[in-house]
């Protein structure tokens, strides 16, 4: 279900459901790293509708969750899309990130 849709008027827009997820995970190897490496965009990948639809999740996606698993440590900076504004947030396994990454980049 769509636990956290209740919640989104209250951070700033209106929840239209679930959309596919994506998760960012460092490659094992350089040959994982390889083996996984996306092929070219081809005209009939454009004509399916790839590019237009990748447009629209970019345009729609609202929260990011990060998900700390296991890790060395660190910090993460979140930057602010519309100033110069920037927090940065130690890294601790086992720990939940939420927030609005229409207004907020990372690195």
């Amino acid at each position: 279900g769509n636990c956290v849709g209740p919640l989104t008027e209250v951070l700033g827009f209106r929840s239209s459901g679930l959309m596919r997820s994506m998760v960012w995970m460092p490659f094992k190897s350089r040959h994982e790293a390889t083996a996984l490496e996306p092929e070219d965009l081809c005209d009939e990948d454009v004509e399916a509708g790839l590019v237009e639809e990748h447009l629209h999740f970019i345009q729609r996606r609202k929260i990011c969750f990060m998900y700390f698993v296991n890790n060395d440590g660190g910090d993460l900076s979140l930057h602010s899309r519309r100033g110069n504004h920037e927090v940065k947030l130690p890294i601790v396994s086992n720990k939940l990130l939420a927030f609005r990454c229409d207004e907020w980049a990372f690195s």
